[in-house]
């Protein structure tokens, strides 16, 4: 069964555009599977 987008995030990154001043952030969310596979969400809406 795939994440939804209401999971928890296990990793969170955050990252900046030093020119324009611009935000971007990652939600990394560990997929329940034996490899070490994880799904990605940008700019997530709460």
């Amino acid at each position: 069964m795939a994440p939804s987008s209401t999971d928890p995030a296990h990793y969170t990154l955050s990252l900046v555009n030093h020119r324009t001043g611009h935000r971007l952030r990652l939600e990394m969310v560990d997929l329940p599977f034996p490899s070490r596979s994880y799904r990605l969400r940008v700019n997530p809406v709460r």
